[in-house]
Formats: structure tokens, C-alpha cells, sequence
């Protein structure tokens, strides 16, 4: 599922959803960030003060108790009302846009699209309908990963040339975020590298949104990281090929990291994922099953695919041959050959697909205590 805010969660902190949709956690905690110094409370206008009650009584509705519903929809208005501070709008437009906002939030509209942009990591992300909004869940692996490329790289401080490939982009969010690990580097720590990122989806809107996305992002970029957005299909050789032939000649045999969060859940479980989710977000980047409405001819796999596994079948298809990713050309290199995010009931699973083509398999914990990646190092 292509990868931390605005999802709401009927379930409790020690029970979360395969995929969180708007937890009252996740808005404090964000809004703790921008607000660290602000009141509980403020003083609203008496239209605003109708539109938050109303909100209140909403959440109150779909899971939350009285006074978790009265702080989320506060926490709610103060997020809103500093994005509008930080496009520097007056106070009679921050006002009415509120107003609008409040009314979408009531209408159970993602925060993400409300406000239009996300945070992950130390990027900010345009976020708009349909396309999947950045789960918390991707952040904290992604940001895992950074770190293990930035040891890896500061140990080594040489010339350093690498290739990644994001697949099921969606905003570009993981791509990004890693373009940034990369820049720094060269940047701030003055290490020689060169990093060529390859960020793929299927859907014309995410290809689009996640260009804007990196248009933004490149002004801050050291030369270093060449970084392309391309439409492709997973299934479709043709589409796979061109992807690895955009690369540099010395990356023809493939790439030197694959990360992916493609559609996972099952159809069964898209049916059960709260209407904030459903209604919203594109059906097509959450659910990995057949009938898949991309691959309407396809044949009937066999049952277990049918648990939100064709991506990763494929996946395994295609390294188990040979493409897509290349084993460590310094022998047994510390950094993996590819991080899939998987669902929390998933990875033992996608471990089994990919045994037989690894020399060792990891299986990453987000912070619930679930699993939420599989790793692995190609030999």
C-alpha cells in the first residue's frame, strides 16, 4: 500500500488498524510539534465555535469519548489555522477557509487532503485525492533506512555511487525523503556521492503529483542525486525494462536498492477500512488482489495470493530472475537489497516468496510492536 496523518481509528492505541486512517495519537502528536507552546483552548468566533462543535460531535459519533473528541477537533482547528498562518493569509480568509476546512473534516475528508500536504521526515509532501496519503508506519521504516545508509556511507567516506528504485511511489514520498539523506550527505558531511533514484507508479495522478512534489524538493538538493519520476507497471516487462534502462551505464545490471509499499490489503479487508479511507483514497493502491481492475484478464491465482500478496509475488518473481536488483558489488554489504512495508499479518508470508532468492531475511517492527517490513540482502 502505497505509504502518516489525517486516518481515523475506531480501534484503541494497542489494538491499530492494518492501516491507521485518523488516530487521535497521530493529531496530537503532529499538532504537539506546531503547537508546543499554544493554550488548550481558544476563543472562537460563533460561527467557528458551531462548526467546532459540530465537528466534536462527529468524532464524538464515529469512536471518541466526549472529551477525546473535544481536544481532537480543538487540536484539528489550531493545525488548520497554522497552516493558514504559514501561507501568511489575513484573518478574514484564514476565517472562512477554517470554516470550509471544519466542514470537509466533518464530511470525513482525510486532515492531509484538508490541508493539502503531509509531513514525513524532514520533507513535506503535497497530498490530494485520490492519491494514498503517507502513512506514519512508512515514515518510521523509511527513516530506519536512512540512517542505516548514513552509517553505512560515513564508515566507508569514499566515492560512493548507488542506485535505488521506488516502486508504487504514490506522492514520492519514501523517494524523496531518501533524495534528501542523500543531499545531506554531500552537502553537510562533504562525502563523494552520486545517487540516481528512480520513483514509479502506475496511476497518471500520483506521477503527476509526485513530479510536483520533487520539483519542490530539487531546489534543495545538492547536484548529486538524479532523480527521475516515471510511469510504469509492475506487470507489464516492457514497463519493467524501461525502468532499468533509464539507469547510467554502470547500473545496467540493475539496481543496488529496491524499496516498495505497494497495495497490500485484501479485498475482504478493503471492505471492512473505515469510510475516510474507502472514500477517499484510491482503491487501486490499497488493495493487492485479484480481480485487480488494472489486470482485469489476469487468471485466478492460486488462494494465498488472494491476501493481498500479488505485488510481492511478482516482486519475488522478478528478483528470483534476475531483474530489478542486482546482488552487493562489494560482497556482503550491510545495507539490504530491498525493504518492502508488508501488513502487520503479512510478512512470515512474504518471507516464504522470497527464501528461496536471498542470502538473509529480516522482518522490521513499526512502533506498535507489528511487523511492517520485510528486508532482505541478495547474495
Amino acid at each position: 500500500m502505497g505509504s502518516t496523518f489525517a486516518k481515523r481509528c475506531t480501534s484503541s492505541i494497542t489494538q491499530p488498524l492494518k492501516i491507521w486512517t485518523s488516530s487521535s495519537i497521530q493529531y496530537r502528536a503532529c499538532g504537539a510539534r506546531i503547537h508546543s507552546s499554544s493554550r488548550s483552548a481558544e476563543r472562537y468566533p460563533s460561527r467557528l465555535s458551531r462548526a467546532l462543535a459540530n465537528l466534536t460531535q462527529h468524532l464524538q459519533t464515529n469512536g471518541s469519548t466526549a472529551q477525546e473528541a473535544h481536544e481532537e477537533a480543538e487540536q484539528l482547528v489550531k493545525w488548520v489555522r497554522s497552516e493558514h498562518h504559514q501561507r501568511n493569509l489575513a484573518p478574514r480568509d484564514s476565517y472562512r477557509t477554517t470554516l470550509r476546512a471544519l466542514h470537509r473534516l466533518k464530511n470525513g475528508e482525510p486532515i492531509a487532503y484538508v490541508l493539502g500536504n503531509a509531513p514525513f521526515g524532514a520533507i513535506k509532501v503535497e497530498c490530494k485525492a485520490p492519491v494514498l496519503i503517507p502513512r506514519h508506519e512508512t515514515e518510521e521504516w523509511t527513516l530506519r533506512l536512512g540512517d542505516l545508509l548514513k552509517k553505512h556511507v560515513k564508515d566507508h567516506r569514499r566515492v560512493f555511487d548507488m542506485s535505488l528504485l521506488d516502486l508504487c511511489t504514490g506522492t514520492g514520498c519514501i523517494a524523496l525523503l531518501l533524495a534528501d539523506v542523500f543531499s545531506k550527505l554531500r552537502k553537510d558531511d562533504k562525502i563523494l556521492l552520486e545517487a540516481h533514484i528512480r520513483a514509479v507508479d502506475v496511476a497518471p495522478q500520483a506521477v503527476a503529483l509526485a513530479q510536483r512534489n520533487a520539483n519542490r524538493c530539487k531546489s534543495d538538493w545538492h547536484e548529486c542525486v538524479d532523480l527521475q519520476i516515471i510511469k510504469g507497471d509492475l506487470f507489464v516487462d516492457g514497463d519493467v525494462n524501461k525502468v532499468c534502462h533509464s539507469l547510467p551505464a554502470q547500473h545496467t545490471q540493475g539496481f543496488d536498492l529496491l524499496v516498495c509499499n505497494p497495495p497490500y490489503i485484501s479485498a475482504s479487508d478493503w471492505k471492512e477500512l473505515d469510510a475516510s479511507v474507502k472514500n477517499w483514497e484510491d482503491r487501486l493502491a490499497l488493495v493487492g488482489d485479484y480481480p485487480n481492475e488494472r489486470h482485469p484478464g489476469q487468471a485466478m491465482p492460486e488462494p494465498h495470493i488472494r491476501s493481498g500478496l500479488i505485488f510481492y509475488k511478482r516482486l519475488a518473481q522478478l528478483i528470483s530472475s534476475g531483474k530489478l536488483v542486482r546482488p552487493p558489488r562489494d560482497g556482503q554489504s550491510p545495507l539490504p537489497s530491498f525493504v518492502l512495508e508488508v501488513g502487520h499479518d503479512q510478512a512470515s508470508a512474504v518471507v516464504n516468496l522470497f527464501a528461496g532468492c536471498t542470502r538473509s531475511l529480516q522482518v522490521w517492527r513499526d512502533a506498535f510492536g507489528k511487523d511492517r517490513a520485510v528486508v532482505g540482502w541478495l547474495s
